[in-house]
């Protein structure tokens, strides 16, 4: 007789959803190209129960950013058996050279071949050999893990940076050349942003407004120009109308700052995070005009190098006008009072122009300004390759921002933040 909410041979009856007991497997890429990675990326994968190897393996690539997938695969388990496609079985299997493999299909479940606790290696393209160790890391239920049912391999979690299938480290990488200019005409590629107007951001600088800050700004490149930008979001951040909406803009141009990091970016960046954090910037805080240092400070003139600063006006005067005889001034200015210092920067502008040369992309342009620097008349030949080639906003927006970043420094060494 049966008892009472049990059924004859015994067993209660279950009225409620059955778990599902699905495998999680770990995957992390181990090496590819002949590198192996110091720190391995990783993702974890949780995979119906009908999940083949193949279907495995095509989620493995497109977690791991695989783009050509037009490559042989194949997983190895822990007993040496390979797990291929048709064709490779039936080459293994005929071959008369090595030890006889034992062989299964892609096509194969995974969970007939690999249980909890086992680990096995996926191949993926047999010439860069991407090598990936996998574990079979536990079984869980995808509505409880999830809240949501797949019907392929996910990837739910994951860690590291992926390496570009083919190395490349932008679109027309050809393994030798420097990367491009943010902001330059790369062959082939689809038009870059257009350079921000400086013009209506320094308008929007001077009437503390941060809407047309931001107008400025949007939709266009900034990665040429974050000195310039920088500078005009100081004193913005100083205005109680214009520094609240531009925070995220400020946080935005503070860590370009830091991953373009050229000369005197990272005084900068330090300056906007003080100025976000509302800490006092360093040492003399001190109005000028960033430009005029510079061309101050890289003048030349019938043996006379540099300028001077007058650390309270932030007035700037060139080195042959500091000196009475030259300049012909009744009163010339007292060079060695503690109000002045003294301002030299040598030989960067070549340099400039020979990195911006540099960083153009392979092709007419990049090969008429390296021409243009051999020789006398390397800067008149520059300007002309420049102007010919249609760079002419972005050699200025680099060539202003670099000056700016030294002149910062340079600042910076002798004890004054400009703002």
């Amino acid at each position: 007789m049966a008892v009472e909410g049990m059924t004859e041979c015994g067993f209660r009856p279950y009225h409620g959803r059955v778990a599902r007991r699905w495998q999680v497997i770990r995957v992390e890429l181990l090496s590819g190209r002949g590198d192996d990675l110091e720190q391995p990326p990783g993702r974890m994968f949780i995979c119906p129960s009908g999940t083949t190897f193949a279907a495995l393996g095509h989620a493995i690539d497109l977690a791991f950013a695989r783009w050509d997938l037009s490559h042989l695969c194949q997983f190895e388990l822990a007993d040496g058996t390979l797990v291929v496609d048709a064709e490779s079985q039936q080459d293994l299997q005929s071959s008369p050279f090595g030890a006889v493999r034992r062989t299964v299909l892609l096509s194969s479940r995974v969970k007939q071949h690999v249980a909890v606790g086992d680990r096995f290696e996926y191949l993926f393209d047999f010439g860069d050999s991407w090598v990936h160790a996998c574990e079979v890391t536990g079984l869980e239920d995808p509505d409880e893990k999830l809240g949501i049912v797949p019907d392929v391999p996910l990837p739910f979690w994951g860690w590291g940076d992926m390496p570009d299938q083919y190395g490349r480290r932008w679109e027309v990488d050809d393994g030798e050349s420097e990367p491009p200019v943010r902001g330059a005409a790369v062959d082939g590629a689809p038009p870059p942003a257009p350079l921000v107007d400086l013009r209506a951001w320094r308008a929007a600088v001077r009437a503390d407004s941060a809407d047309g800050a931001l107008a400025a700004l949007s939709g266009a490149d900034p990665d040429l120009a974050l000195q310039q930008i920088g500078t005009g979001l100081l004193r913005l951040a100083r205005s109680s109308s214009a520094a609240e909406p531009l925070a995220p803009t400020i946080v935005s141009v503070l860590r370009r700052l830091q991953m373009r990091d050229w000369e005197g970016d990272d005084l900068l960046a330090a300056d906007l995070l003080a100025t976000v954090r509302g800490e006092e910037l360093p040492g003399i805080v001190l109005a000028v005009d960033l430009e005029d240092v510079a061309d101050t400070a890289g003048h030349h003139y019938e043996g006379w190098s540099g300028g001077y600063l007058n650390k309270r006006t932030g007035e700037t005067v060139i080195a042959w006008l500091a000196d009475a005889d030259e300049a012909d001034v009744d009163e010339p200015i007292d060079v060695e009072s503690d109000d002045w210092v003294y301002l030299q920067m040598e030989g960067t502008r070549w340099d400039d122009m020979a990195d911006f040369a540099e960083r153009m992309s392979e092709g007419d342009a990049r090969r008429d300004l390296q021409r243009a620097l051999e020789g006398k008349g390397a800067f008149s030949r520059f300007r002309r390759a420049v102007d010919e080639a249609d760079l002419g906003d972005v050699w200025h927006a680099m060539d202003v921002d670099r000056a700016l970043g030294r002149a910062r420094a340079l600042l910076r060494d002798k004890g004054i933040s400009p703002v």
